[in-house]
């Protein structure tokens, strides 16, 4: 489980420093944030499996090959949670920070 929490947000920071650079501050963390949930967020692959994967690629995989979307609703659903959760995280950072640093300026 740390090796997928640190290979995940190795991707992220490199995605953050290398390729959003330029891009403005608030379309950066809330496309960061969104990208961390479909990269971070964990599924179990089957009903009887004891380790987790990535709820995005449970998802597709389910759904392309393991009993179509009955199998893939609740990976696709925890996704959604996922997803969800970091856009409201990320708009209550963007209210309370986000207004603070635009005031001090």
């Amino acid at each position: 489980m740390v090796i997928y929490v640190l290979a995940g947000t190795g991707c992220l920071l490199l995605l953050r420093f290398w390729l959003l650079s330029n891009w403005p501050a608030t379309p950066r963390r809330f496309l960061l944030l969104v990208l961390a949930a479909l990269a971070l967020v964990p599924a179990y692959p089957s009903e009887d499996a004891t380790t987790l994967a990535p709820a995005s690629i449970v998802a597709v995989f389910n759904l392309l090959f393991a009993g179509g979307w009955d199998a893939a609703s609740v990976p696709f659903l925890t996704l959604a949670l996922g997803v969800i959760a970091a856009l409201v995280l990320g708009l209550i950072y963007h209210l309370v920070w986000g207004r603070r640093s635009s005031i001090e300026e």
